[in-house]
């Protein structure tokens, strides 16, 4: 592996912070149904319910990295901050789902929720209100 060199960036760097959009939209509809939730600088969501617990996962691209962090954080974090072993493990992804992807999640026993992009807040599937009433 060669040294390390730095360098400069002349054109300007869009942050996509959509990802707080979608976190947040997660959270105000959670409440509003009687939830509690909370999270940290590292997991995106931990959903409390009465007798089960959901830990989300948000990103806001569907590339293969962004699958494979998803995936890690959800074990690493139910391990790491000791969440019951009944907690849902959940990924939330931009639309359009991709088939390979749910399988290897269902495999895993991890649930995924879908969201279309819109301009105020982002739309999401039927999947999310599914988990909700399970907790």
């Amino acid at each position: 592996m060669g040294s390390r060199r730095s360098y400069s960036v002349k054109d300007r760097i869009k942050a996509d912070n959509y990802h707080g959009v979608v976190v947040n939209h997660i959270k105000e509809i959670c409440e509003k149904q009687g939830y509690l939730v909370t999270n940290n600088t590292q997991m995106d969501l931990v959903i409390h319910g009465k007798s089960k617990k959901s830990l989300m996962e948000v990103k806001t691209d569907l590339d293969g990295y962004s699958r494979y962090e998803a995936i890690g954080q959800l074990f690493y974090y139910s391990l790491k901050f000791n969440l019951p072993k009944n907690t849902k493990l959940v990924a939330v992804f931009p639309k359009p789902k991709i088939p390979e992807f749910k399988k290897v999640l269902d495999k895993l026993g991890i649930e995924y929720i879908a969201y279309t992009k819109a301009k105020k807040q982002p739309k999401f599937d039927n999947t999310l209100d599914k988990i909700l009433k399970d907790l």
